[in-house]
């Protein structure tokens, strides 16, 4: 496993945060609380070095009818990729109510429990 790194700190709109006048460093697990949400928030095809990253938004979780079961599946690999996550089965519940999707959970990490709750 992987340990949690440090990264720059970033907004709530996924910019570098500049509000203290310079970078900000982010580490431990608030390094992974922001690494949940710029993973939940990241589309597949936007970024152009490699097209296959993020979500799949469009194709899979954002339709009509979506599989909750493969919405979990989705989710679960993805928050299973970053460093320091023990992600145990039940860990997170995803819905999809109409347009909206919410997705809740406490990931288990080498830092602690973290809880986040997230919607589009």
């Amino acid at each position: 496993m992987a340990t949690v790194g440090i990264d720059f700190l970033l907004n709530t709109s996924g910019d570098l945060d500049f509000s203290s006048g310079g970078f900000e460093l982010v580490e431990s697990v608030d390094a992974i609380v922001q690494e949940v949400r710029m993973r939940f928030y990241a589309v597949q095809g936007d970024w152009f070095l490699n097209l296959n990253e993020g979500l799949p938004l469009f194709s899979r979780i954002l339709i009509d009818s979506p599989n909750e079961s493969d919405l979990y599946s989705i989710y679960k690999a993805e928050f299973g990729k970053i460093p320091g996550v023990l992600l145990k089965d039940k860990d997170l519940s995803v819905d999809k109510e109409g347009t909206d999707l919410f997705v809740n959970g406490t990931l288990q990490t080498t830092e602690g429990p973290v809880t986040f709750a997230l919607s589009i």
